[in-house]
């Protein structure tokens, strides 16, 4: 039986276990996950649990490794590992056994990419700072540069924008999947509607992500003034629209903070894409869970608030709202945007057209990600 190791240099969690599906894949496969968090990125660990499994092997030195994976044999890599220099240290010593590396592109989050001299000053404010300052990026740059040969043996690509970038890069072996998020679609797709009247905000754990201390990225907002604002906000909605607000929480916030926080508010965890399809409305900041509010054409609309003005952050929910034509609401301000325009559904020609660029090209299978791997797999595709 073919062994998979899953490498990683973040905190690996329940939400990681269900998308890789491993459960599914122990049937094909020995599996593994071999985390470099603690040797790459230590500062996550300290506020951050790894998912508890007897898959999971947590090195905090590279020699560690090495010895491990000389136990191993008819090994195929997963590479979900960012651009450090110890990442490409790994990556060049599998390519040294001659070990196959996968790589999985998918689920493009699109960014406004600003002029380049306003991207150079933003790396002097912290506020701007969504990966790092100057010293950070230069870094990055360089460890990259002297990589700058590698390919993955096999790249597993979704949407018309990754499919494009795999060809232009010249990678041997592309397979077309398509996105997480449509993944989970594929689930639920033939679910019944639950025509249920609520709105649900789409939590993005804005205050302490731990993609934050991941990407060296600034945190926008402090807790308790986020969810004062918030919860004022959603107090005025009600009123307002005679509309419930539920939280569809993120995978990555701790259910404490969000219990004491929204304590009389519904919150649903792992459930974002069914609380999408049943609901009114969608209220968001920014999040890929946008695939959703474009496959199911719900009306959405966009918050921010004082605190977030001048960060990174509300530059990319700006970004977000203007593409998909909706007003940008300030969650401090009178809400004065008028019902009809509150429920306005989502466009659905520009819908297909991001999902075709974004989350699954034209004319690509509509089935699992990971029974399209296990097929392909399995048929000795490689």
């Amino acid at each position: 039986m073919q062994t998979i190791i899953f490498i990683t240099d973040n905190i690996f969690n329940k939400h990681d276990y269900l998308r890789f599906n491993i459960g599914f894949l122990k049937k094909n496969f020995r599996v593994k996950i071999y985390s470099f968090v603690k040797l790459i990125n230590p500062n996550v660990t300290k506020k951050y649990k790894n998912y508890s499994i007897k898959e999971l092997l947590v090195f905090n030195s590279f020699n560690k490794f090495q010895k491990e994976l000389k136990k191993e044999n008819n090994v195929m890599v997963i590479d979900f590992l960012g651009v450090s220099l110890h990442a490409w240290k790994i990556r060049n010593h599998l390519k040294s056994k001659n070990i196959k590396i996968i790589k999985f592109y998918l689920g493009l989050y699109d960014m406004q990419k600003p002029p380049l001299i306003n991207r150079i000053i933003n790396l002097f404010d912290k506020k701007k700072q969504n990966a790092g300052n100057i010293f950070d990026r230069l870094n990055i740059k360089f460890s990259n540069y002297l990589n700058r040969k590698f390919k993955p043996d096999i790249a597993f690509v979704g949407g018309d924008f990754y499919k494009t970038e795999a060809k232009k890069n010249k990678i041997k072996k592309i397979i077309n999947i398509h996105s997480w998020d449509y993944d989970e679609y594929l689930k639920i797709k033939n679910k019944k509607i639950k025509k249920n009247n609520y709105a649900v905000f789409i939590d993005g754990n804005v205050p302490d992500h731990p993609d934050y201390i991941y990407h060296k990225a600034t945190p926008p907002v402090d807790e308790m003034n986020y969810y004062k604002d918030l919860n004022n906000f959603f107090d005025n909605f009600e009123r307002k629209f005679h509309l419930k607000v539920i939280i569809a929480a993120s995978p990555k916030s701790k259910k404490n903070t969000l219990k004491n926080f929204f304590i009389n508010r519904k919150i649903y965890f792992n459930q974002t894409s069914t609380l999408i399809k049943d609901s009114k409305l969608v209220i968001l900041h920014k999040s890929t869970s946008i695939f959703y509010v474009q496959k199911f054409l719900k009306p959405v609309i966009f918050i921010t608030s004082n605190k977030l003005i001048g960060t990174w952050y509300h530059d990319q929910i700006l970004y977000n709202s203007e593409k998909f034509k909706r007003k940008l609401l300030n969650i401090n301000h009178d809400i004065t945007i008028k019902k009809k325009d509150l429920f306005k559904p989502i466009n659905k020609k520009f819908s297909k057209k991001y999902i075709y660029y974004n989350d699954k090209s034209k004319n690509t299978a509509n089935k699992l990600i990971w029974k399209i791997f296990t097929d392909r797999m399995c048929q000795k595709y490689i």
